[in-house]
């Protein structure tokens, strides 16, 4: 999709937000696409560390051919995780080649546990476009503490061993990231920064450091939010789709259990799952701010966001500058 192209659909997005629109002539501009949620960790701000209730398995390749042939020419780009680890998938470097024979970006995040320098030189080699390191705990007390499963010195290694592979090939890409969540109550941040100063010199394009969210209410308390907050309608029914490793279609990835179910794929189109009258009622009350007892979102942090213009804040410069501006536009706003 070239750029006017997606500028001018980011325009069509902001506009059918604002005007709260229950159906869109559009197809979704971003979607996650779970290619398992099979994973070797059990992460302490991760629902996966306690789901004894979701059936595991893996994508079939024919199911994600079908969905990357209707979504040739309509999605940017496309994230191949979820509730799982990635890498486990055995098409994974097949599967990023159908996408970008088609023209759909895309995208994936892992937390490197198996990523081998064979596997690191596929990857480079294989035409992704953003690699996002999940590496939470600057020391390996906290990292070890949190990670339940995950060695630090050699997940380290791992990504060390990607990033000089990058650099040794000469590659831009993928644009990569290491993103590190702060569980820590301390205010002395100075091991984040001696962290961050370790890649001083490889090709890291952005240290991005976050505080947790609450997955829609399964992390962090089970009690609802308070609804005297901010309520900044959510932008997920407006701009993206999920669709699970079996087909399953939901909203948005903070949808964990699957609980607002918009259809199922391929039995149904993208285009019919899209405007389905599942997800028009979904954008009404979203657009209302009736979701009181809408599950999950009733309990999900994320619909009471600072905002400007109506929009959330949060990710608003990265998503434009890597998503629509492109990867080098946003390497320049990095460095100003």
């Amino acid at each position: 999709m070239d750029k006017h192209r997606k500028w001018s659909r980011l325009a069509r997005i902001f506009y059918a937000y604002r005007r709260k629109h229950r159906s869109n002539s559009f197809f979704p501009l971003r979607m996650w696409v779970e290619l398992t949620n099979v994973c070797n960790l059990r992460c302490r701000m991760c629902p996966n560390s306690t789901d004894t209730t979701s059936v595991r398995g893996f994508m079939d390749l024919r199911l994600f051919n079908a969905f990357v042939a209707q979504a040739a020419g309509q999605v940017n780009d496309i994230n191949l995780s979820h509730r799982g680890e990635s890498l486990f998938h055995p098409d994974l470097p097949r599967m990023i080649h159908r996408a970008h024979r088609a023209g759909i970006s895309t995208r994936l995040h892992t937390n490197a546990v198996c990523l081998t320098p064979r596997y690191s030189r596929e990857l480079i080699r294989s035409r992704l476009r953003l690699l996002s390191f999940s590496f939470d705990g600057p020391t390996k007390e906290e990292y070890e503490s949190l990670r339940i499963g995950g060695d630090y010195h050699r997940v380290l290694d791992n990504i060390y061993s990607f990033l000089q592979e990058k650099k040794r090939l000469g590659s831009r890409y993928p644009y990569t990231i290491l993103q590190m969540i702060d569980m820590s109550d301390n205010s002395d941040k100075s091991a984040i920064t001696e962290f961050a100063d370790r890649f001083r010199g490889l090709p890291l394009d952005k240290f991005y450091v976050k505080k947790p969210h609450n997955w829609a209410g399964i992390i962090g308390g089970q009690e609802k939010i308070d609804i005297t907050e901010q309520f900044t309608p959510c932008t997920f029914p407006w701009y993206s789709l999920t669709m699970l490793w079996d087909g399953t279609v939901v909203p948005c990835p903070q949808d964990w259990y699957g609980k607002l179910r918009l259809g199922h794929f391929p039995q149904q189109s993208l285009v019919q799952i899209w405007n389905s009258n599942a997800m028009s009622e979904l954008r009404n009350r979203m657009g209302l701010g009736d979701v009181a007892d809408l599950q999950p979102c009733c309990e999900c942090d994320r619909i009471r966001r600072k905002s400007h213009f109506g929009i959330p804040t949060e990710n608003m410069k990265a998503f434009i500058g890597e998503t629509v501006a492109g990867y080098n536009f946003a390497r320049k706003l990095i460095r100003r």
